[in-house]
């Protein structure tokens, strides 16, 4: 091959190294769009563990949301949903699931650290759902238990919220069964 062909050949070359490099398709490929976000914790998955409780869901964009309280807050978010689970007897017997998908392992990472330090009770998990994985009981003040998750750059939170003297829709186990779920569709 002579030094022309092989100059005019690098540029294709470097061009498919990119494709492969950005995962063929140009982009973060495990990148967390909405619909994506659905399908790793569905209603029927909550009914499954609450034994048929009817359900009523809200979906909110959090990365949108927080931006337009300070857009440095979300610097480091590709994208963020929340999506709330609440029982048809009554609001105040919910689960709330959300996931931050992050721009780096290391942004993750962090977060998941600020969370763990900051919320009181809440211990790292023994055995770990993901990455790592962190729980508390509070059933108190509205608050029932709170399971977070860290897998790659996406943080994982679960929590339920009760009125006082309710049971939670899902117990501690509960949670963490669910947990496993989205821990295993997640990409």
């Amino acid at each position: 091959m002579t030094n022309v062909a092989t100059s005019r050949s690098l540029p294709l070359l470097t061009a498919l190294l990119l494709v492969v490099m950005t995962g063929c398709a140009g982009g973060n490929s495990d990148a967390l769009t909405e619909e994506s976000f659905a399908n790793l914790l569905k209603a029927e998955d909550i009914q499954a563990t609450t034994g048929g409780v009817g359900l009523e869901t809200r979906l909110r964009d959090i990365k949108q949301m927080g931006a337009l309280v300070d857009a440095a807050q979300v610097a480091d978010m590709d994208a963020g949903y929340l999506r709330s689970f609440d029982s048809v007897e009554g609001p105040s017997r919910s689960i709330s699931f959300s996931v931050i998908d992050f721009n780096s392992r290391t942004s993750a990472r962090n977060h998941f650290d600020k969370v763990r330090i900051e919320t009181p009770g809440l211990e790292e998990m023994s055995q770990p759902i993901g990455d790592s994985s962190a729980k508390v009981l509070f059933n108190d003040k509205g608050l029932g238990s709170i399971l977070v998750m860290l897998k790659g750059d996406k943080f994982v939170s679960l929590h339920t919220t009760i009125a006082s003297g309710e049971s939670p829709l899902v117990d501690t186990a509960g949670l963490e069964r669910l947990a496993a779920t989205v821990e295993k569709r997640l990409k």
